[in-house]
């Protein structure tokens, strides 16, 4: 079964994947030792791309343990890596309740906005590309929340509507008995009174 956890991470390392595949396509530098000794390195992209294999193996309290201990540095040092780093981990996390989903979705959204839109300066193109995918997931997240609260309101307030129609219905019901009863009743008496002239004029 496709969890939305596993579908995203798919998005996400097809997205690093082709990140790194388009950064190797640009000729490498033969005239520069420090960079040659740089890309021998794992980029952070490459790294990113170690790391969501590695969450989406955790137990739900290590990886809440996880998204905690990465909260606290990015405290510390808001660099972009650990801002990616971040986001991505509340990507994964499971669906929350409202209100908490509503905080969470402003959390990610506040994270993701200098990289996706480009007022913060990423080491790496991979990170932009991560955080543009995340901010378009995020925002269609937010949609389809949005259409589910309207889906609700209308459901609930056809329930109401069914409800009322049904406690006039049981009072027209109720009103009905009662007319028929005293028209019973009235018949009963006419038949009591028409029965009554009826031996009157026999004796």
């Amino acid at each position: 079964m496709i969890t939305p956890r596993s579908w995203l991470a798919g998005l996400l390392l097809l997205t690093i994947t082709a990140s790194l595949a388009g950064c190797a396509l640009v000729p490498a530098r033969v005239d520069a030792p420090e960079a040659k000794t740089a890309s021998s390195l794992p980029s952070d992209a490459e790294q990113l791309l170690t790391y969501i294999l590695q969450a989406r193996m955790l137990s739900p309290a290590a990886f809440t343990l996880e998204k905690d201990r990465v909260r606290a540095e990015f405290a510390v040092e808001k660099s972009s890596h650990r801002r990616v780093k971040l986001a991505i981990l509340m990507a994964l996390s499971p669906p929350a309740l409202a209100p908490a989903a509503l905080a969470e979705e402003a959390e990610l959204q506040a994270l993701l906005e200098p990289l996706a839109f480009g007022s913060s300066a990423s080491p790496e193109p991979a990170l932009r590309a991560i955080a543009t995918l995340l901010q378009s997931v995020t925002q269609d997240r937010k949609r389809l929340r949005e259409q589910l609260r309207d889906a609700v309101a209308r459901g609930q307030a056809t329930r109401r509507e069914e409800a009322s129609a049904q406690a006039e219905a049981r009072i027209l019901r109720i009103q009905v008995e009662d007319l028929e009863k005293k028209l019973n009743a009235l018949k009963s008496i006419e038949r009591s009174v028409t029965s009554r002239s009826t031996e009157g004029s026999v004796k």
